[in-house]
């Protein structure tokens, strides 16, 4: 009997000791503590918008010499590489026949030339006979007929002289643009016919030279609607900046070329040009560049840093920012352009919205923060990126 009261003291005093326990036991040891967080308050500020596009560079004029007459090449005139100038002579073609036949043309204009002096002289003489009566109306006509043809066969014969002097001319082919010859497709005692498909040489014109770059079509629609919607002020002299394949910045400066802008419709690719001074030659037809297209301003620009950003369950572009009470709400934004390491938002975010910028790991939709804010680094330099 002795035992089980002392057994039944024990247990009663172990369960008054628990109790004890849970009533001394925190009302908050249950709900985790607030997680400490950095922050960047949302202003928006002026920034200047930069797209940087793949591009290619082309000649800005491409001429395929080929001969205007047929004959043997007697010389070629120039340098494989080198500069010529439109008007220089590339080739030398035989002329001798040419020549005869301007000679003949020739003989043929003297000759219709002193046969329409006669029928004028026989024209005048039975003109006046007619004012005298001496001769028949008939022979005047016949005269004056006589006097007309002679005049149109020296017209044909002047054209005959005319076309026989660009043959002979043509015998000398001449550069049609300035620029940089190619390969010479033929050499001396080579044989060339008039229209053939084969050219002689090709003349590219790389100073100045054109690039083209290429963007999606949707990308091209976005920045359409930024630009009606005015969220966008368009530089209405565009201009552009290359970086060359090694990360070389080029140090002239491009213009864009709105009228050469064209879609590709295989691809749906938009496709702008512009165009660059290239006096040293830096710059050779076919080559690939980096593109940046200084496209405008975003008077109200909302710069994030990219750290700040994650994608969600649907792989939109999210971030988490402060509500009033305190706590994270994730928010889905649109992003632009990545301008030196941070997004350029178009939706989803406004002036004073609070966004977290590290810590995202621990941070969940509802959980308390204590914020300790960051200043705002507005990226203000000009050149950017574009994603």
């Amino acid at each position: 009997m002795t035992k089980t009261r002392n057994l039944l003291a024990a247990l009663v005093l172990s369960i008054f000791v628990l109790g004890c326990n849970d009533k001394t036991r925190s009302p908050d040891q249950s709900t985790p503590p607030p997680i400490a967080v950095d922050i960047i308050t949302i202003k928006p500020t002026e920034q200047a918008i930069q797209v940087q596009l793949p591009g290619r560079s082309q000649a800005n004029k491409i001429s395929e010499v080929r001969p205007q007459v047929g004959g043997i090449i007697e010389s070629v005139n120039f340098k494989e590489g080198g500069k010529v100038t439109a008007g220089d002579s590339l080739y030398t073609i035989r002329s001798g026949i040419y020549q005869a036949e301007l000679t003949s043309a020739n003989a043929n204009l003297e000759s219709a030339t002193a046969s329409m002096n006669t029928a004028f002289n026989e024209y005048k003489r039975q003109k006046l006979l007619l004012t005298k009566s001496v001769t028949s109306k008939k022979d005047y006509d016949s005269a004056l007929l006589n006097y007309k043809k002679a005049q149109a066969n020296v017209d044909v014969q002047k054209a005959n002289v005319n076309r026989a002097q660009i043959q002979l001319a043509y015998t000398q082919v001449k550069a049609p643009i300035s620029g940089i010859i190619g390969e010479s497709y033929f050499t001396e005692g080579a044989l060339v016919q008039l229209n053939q498909a084969q050219p002689l040489a090709i003349i590219q014109q790389i100073d100045p030279i054109k690039v083209t770059m290429s963007q999606s079509s949707d990308e091209f629609l976005k920045f359409k609607r930024e630009i009606a919607s005015g969220k966008l002020k368009l530089n209405k002299n565009a201009t552009v900046d290359i970086v060359l394949s090694d990360g070389t910045p080029y140090m002239e400066k491009g213009v864009l070329l709105f009228s050469d802008i064209f879609v590709d419709q295989n691809t749906g690719t938009v496709h702008l040009k512009a165009k660059f001074d290239n006096p040293n030659k830096n710059i050779l037809p076919g080559m690939f560049v980096h593109t940046l297209l200084n496209v405008g301003t975003d008077p109200q620009a909302i710069l994030v840093p990219q750290k700040a950003v994650f994608f969600d369950s649907q792989s939109r572009p999210a971030v988490y920012v402060v509500n009033d009470a305190s706590e994270a709400e994730q928010r889905v934004i649109t992003v632009a352009q990545s301008i030196n390491n941070h997004w350029r938002v178009t939706s989803g975010l406004k002036e004073n919205d609070k966004v977290i910028v590290n810590g995202l790991v621990k941070i969940r939709s509802g959980s308390k923060v204590v914020i300790s804010e960051l200043p705002q680094n507005t990226a203000t330099t000009e050149k950017e990126e574009a994603k």
